[in-house]
């Protein structure tokens, strides 16, 4: 299990830029079941989404608390998807566009829902690698 924070991919001009894609082509021959992406959530307005990417590839995802998505084709998971790999990416979209700009600050996160959502995370993480240990053991 990795943990990763990447930054700043917006602002690069390539298809993957250094960050996701970066990590991604460094790890392409490791068996990299799942991506939990923990992009742009928290929010102190909007609605807070789980974008599934290849769901298909993933055991059952239910019990989410949150309205499940298709995978939208941006954010720090993109790398992951080109490759292949299933991702969750937990996120909250804010009507006023509250990120990457002036506005954007540490007062804009509700951290009350930030850590209701990570502990989603976590039971998620929990519930998919106990299903992916116990079809790797069949």
């Amino acid at each position: 299990m990795d943990f990763a924070a990447f930054g700043a991919e917006e602002y690069i001009p390539k298809d993957f830029p250094p960050g996701s894609g970066d990590y991604v082509e460094k790890h392409r021959n490791e068996n990299i079941r799942f991506l939990l992406n923990f992009d742009s959530c928290g929010l102190c307005l909007g609605e807070t989404t789980l974008q599934l990417g290849f769901p298909d590839k993933l055991p059952e995802t239910t019990g989410s608390k949150y309205r499940v998505t298709e995978y939208s084709g941006a954010g720090d998971d993109k790398a992951f998807h080109a490759a292949g790999i299933p991702t969750l990416w937990y996120r909250t979209d804010s009507p006023y566009k509250n990120i990457h700009n002036k506005t954007d600050s540490i007062e804009k996160i509700n951290m009350e829902l930030l850590s209701n959502i990570i502990l989603e995370g976590k039971n998620m993480f929990e519930h998919l690698t106990t299903a992916i240990n116990k079809e790797m053991k069949q």
